[in-house]
Parts: C-alpha cells; sequence; structure tokens
C-alpha cells in the first residue's frame, strides 16, 4: 500500500519540479542609439556584471565569461560584444535545474537584471574602466547630444513661427526636450 502511494505520489513530485522551470533565456541585444567603443561596451558589462556578484574573465578579443555564485548554486555564461551588439549565452550551471531546455527561474532573473544594468551603464555613460584612448571618444558625446538638444529645439521653435503648433503645444514639447537632456 505504501509502495502504491509513492508511485503515485512520484508524477506529482515531478510536475511540481517543472512547474518551477523557465526555459532558458539568452539575450541577443543590439544597440542602435548609443556610439560606443569597444572598449567603453566591455567596461559597461563588467561593471554591469561585477555590480551583481559575477566574476568576469576574459576570454580573447569581443568575449567574456562569468560566473555566479551563491552557496551551492553556479550559474555559469559566456558574453560576445561589439560597439554595436552584445550577447549573453547559458554556458553552465550547478544545481540549478537545467535539463537542456529551462532551467531555475532565478538564473533568468539573474540574466535580466544582468541585461537592465548594461543597458542602464550603457545610457548613462558609466565606463568605469576607461582608458585614456575611450576617454576622448566619451567626452565627444556629451557635445553630440548637445547638437541634438539645440537641432529638436530648433525645429520646435520653427513649427511655432511658421504657425503649425500654439504656443502651448511650443511650450510643453520645449520643456519635455529641456527635461529629457
Amino acid at each position: 500500500m505504501r509502495l502504491k502511494s509513492l508511485l503515485l505520489l512520484f508524477p506529482v513530485i515531478v510536475f511540481i519540479q517543472t512547474l518551477h522551470a523557465d526555459a532558458i533565456l539568452n539575450i541577443n541585444q543590439p544597440i542602435r542609439s548609443l556610439i560606443v567603443s569597444n572598449e567603453q561596451m566591455k567596461s559597461a558589462i563588467i561593471s554591469a556584471a561585477e555590480e551583481q556578484k559575477w566574476i568576469v574573465t576574459p576570454d580573447g578579443d569581443g568575449q567574456l565569461s562569468a560566473a555566479y555564485q551563491k552557496s551551492d548554486y553556479v550559474a555559469k555564461i559566456a558574453i560576445k560584444y561589439a560597439p554595436t551588439f552584445y550577447t549573453i549565452n547559458y554556458a553552465d550551471s550547478t544545481r540549478m535545474r537545467y535539463d537542456g531546455k529551462s532551467i531555475h527561474p532565478t538564473y533568468n532573473k539573474l540574466i535580466k537584471a544582468l541585461q537592465a544594468n548594461i543597458i542602464r551603464n550603457l545610457k548613462a555613460g558609466d565606463f568605469t574602466m576607461q582608458t585614456d584612448a575611450t576617454s576622448l571618444t566619451t567626452s565627444a558625446l556629451p557635445v553630440q547630444q548637445e547638437d541634438d538638444i539645440r537641432t529638436k529645439l530648433v525645429n520646435v521653435k520653427k513649427l511655432y513661427d511658421d504657425g503649425l503648433i500654439t504656443q502651448e503645444e511650443y511650450n510643453s514639447k520645449r520643456k519635455a526636450l529641456i527635461e529629457a537632456y
């Protein structure tokens, strides 16, 4: 009787465990709206990963590997990058219930947080590991942004002067552009 109960309980346990698994998340992130160098991309990725306690190791030009460990859980990823994209791909894990297709939800949470940190660093221009050559490129970015905001403000003013938008619309758009800057 006890054996029958255990045999009936086994499929339920397996089913519950599969409920707590997600399809593995791999990231292929193009970068279209920012101009960064290879070193700046690398720096933004490393800085973001280290904020989350990933241990990052360079694997050659345009490649990094990273490992995250908490108690006896380990996740390893492979990262490829260039000035116009980066990828984050599953490499290996321990005690994360990886079955070839799915993995413990914590892994995907770690990857999503890493991706968010990388994007935040890129948008903020947070390149903490800059070399002298990349500093020159970074210092040119605010000038480009400044030129861009001037162009947009001039265009909005021209729309107002031509009678295509009202004073209220002009003030609203001008305020929004300045706040976004």
